[in-house]
């Protein structure tokens, strides 16, 4: 039993707590802290996402393979700053929410926890895809109802880069989440 008082003092100590070592704890945690930011504003929202997600990853998921080379800073943070506003914004128009872990699985070198998302009575499942990073996790994408977000962010990208170009899209990205 003193062994694992030591153990479980020693992962403490060394900030690997649940959401570190648990990749199911890091979803339910994620879920709290994004909840908490978003009510707290867009600033605060931005800094869970850059903490906990994987921006760069999913920023160029998203884009069509040829506009990749295009991306610069200015698209992360627009990217960023979109996503933080979507957030926001959802969690004011659906308000509270559970969300229920439902298992996890590997793929690869990516973690794969499955959960249900409930708010408002509609139920979700939601497939977040986690990479090991440091002591915890990094979520690189996430799935809704099995569709990949960068899949549906790509759709949703393409009619702004008709002109080839990159400007159009980064005035898209300005304006998403906001009122």
């Amino acid at each position: 039993m003193t062994r694992i008082w030591a153990l479980i003092l020693w992962i403490w100590m060394a900030g690997l707590g649940p959401a570190a070592a648990d990749p199911q704890g890091f979803v339910k945690d994620l879920s709290e802290d994004l909840a908490a930011a978003a009510d707290a504003g867009l600033e605060a929202t931005r800094v869970v996402l850059a903490r906990d997600f994987d921006i760069a990853a999913m920023a160029f998921a998203a884009l069509p393979d040829g506009y990749r080379a295009q991306a610069g800073r200015d698209y992360l943070d627009a990217y960023r700053t979109a996503l933080a506003r979507t957030f926001v914004t959802r969690r004011l128009e659906s308000g509270t929410g559970t969300l229920t872990v439902l298992g996890t699985r590997q793929s690869g070198d990516v973690m794969l926890v499955g959960a249900e998302v409930a708010s408002d009575g509609t139920r979700r499942v939601v497939e977040f895809y986690l990479r090991p990073e440091g002591n915890g996790y990094k979520v690189v994408n996430a799935a809704v109802e099995g569709i990949l977000v960068t899949s549906e962010q790509r759709r949703e990208f393409r009619p702004h880069l008709l002109s080839g170009e990159m400007p159009e899209l980064l005035d898209y990205l300005d304006k998403v989440g906001s009122r």
